[in-house]
């Protein structure tokens, strides 16, 4: 009985402060600002965005996969800076490119169509390219500028690389076995995409593993330092359709849960997905939400497919392109 008394106390003492510790995040459409409309009054047309960072002056490098193009856009005026590369077989050219990093003057971009790392100036010139031993499906770039590729190994097991600037490979860094129920019920779609993965500003690896709601942290050196599920309850309140269906354990039965993340400027994982997003903190525990407000009658779904952090900003993207630069803050407590 005594146990009980303790435990009971226990509950309602602290598991509210663990509550209260959580922070929500509103994105609202109306107090952003409309980047592709904001280029689109300079004349500055793109595409689609499959992705974009920024550069060490401000200015935004979108990846335009259908254009082959990296557009560099001045992001206070949206006035166009430069256009880098354009689609094509050549060597400085891309095909199907779907990641762009921007690091000491440089940029690099995964172009999956040559299974390749091509690197240009942020003037425009083409530097160098390599093909990379497997078939290459994310990339990140470290400060040194060791490129980290996910690709497949000789089993087709997916692993982690680092390749220098110059195409060598240096090591592997980790290796993931992919289980036999994951195969049997994803197939070839969790091949293909099976996990995306930034570098922190200490070099860790965050490992987001989309299809799997799976979230992971590695040292440098690959050493695996916590592994997350993003959890029901953080999900499910922003599921309101009333088709929505779910499985024996309570997950709903829809393809994409998880869209895309980035890490702020204090290593905090900040997440998007269907109807919002959520944030993790360097340790892994859960320390918050994202609620997606569009205007009034507007018929942009309310999650975002593309996100990324600049500074006090967070730039989305929906899933018809509209792309918004929110303001990023985190508030202290849950509303």
């Amino acid at each position: 009985m005594i146990k009980r008394k303790l435990l009971l106390l226990f509950c309602i003492f602290f598991l509210p402060l663990g509550l209260l510790s959580q922070q929500k995040l509103i994105l609202r459409e109306s107090e952003g600002i409309d980047i592709i409309k904001m280029m689109e009054d300079h004349q500055l047309f793109i595409t689609r965005i499959q992705d974009m960072d920024l550069d060490d002056n401000g200015n935004l490098c979108l990846l335009d996969d259908r254009s082959g193009n990296v557009v560099r856009m001045d992001l206070k005026t949206g006035l166009l800076v430069n256009k880098i590369s354009s689609l094509g077989q050549g060597p400085a050219e891309l095909m199907m490119p779907s990641v762009v990093r921007v690091r000491n003057e440089k940029l690099f971009v995964l172009s999956e169509g040559h299974n390749a790392i091509k690197i240009f100036s942020i003037a425009g010139d083409f530097l160098s390219g390599f093909r990379t031993e497997g078939v290459p499906r994310w990339m990140d770039v470290d400060k040194n500028e060791n490129i980290y590729v996910a690709e497949a190994d000789q089993r087709s097991n997916p692993v982690i690389s680092v390749y220098d600037a110059y195409g060598k490979k240096n090591r592997i860094a980790m290796t993931f076995q992919l289980k036999r129920e994951i195969l049997e019920d994803k197939g070839e779609l969790v091949k293909r995409q099976f996990f995306k993965f930034k570098l922190d500003s200490e070099g860790n690896i965050i490992i987001l593993f989309d299809l799997l709601r799976r979230l992971q942290k590695a040292s440098p050196e690959g050493t695996l330092l916590w592994e997350k599920e993003i959890e029901n309850s953080v999900l499910r309140p922003f599921l309101k359709s009333e088709g929505t269906t779910y499985d024996s354990r309570g997950r709903p039965k829809i393809t994409y849960l998880v869209n895309s993340f980035d890490l702020d400027q204090e290593n905090n994982i900040v997440i998007g997905h269907v109807g919002g997003g959520c944030i993790y903190n360097q340790k892994g525990d859960l320390i918050g939400v994202l609620e997606v407000q569009t205007i009034e009658h507007s018929e942009n779904p309310p999650g975002l497919t593309r996100l990324k952090i600049i500074g006090d900003k967070l730039l989305g993207i929906y899933a018809d392109g509209t792309t918004i630069l929110f303001p990023y803050k985190l508030n202290k407590n849950l509303h």
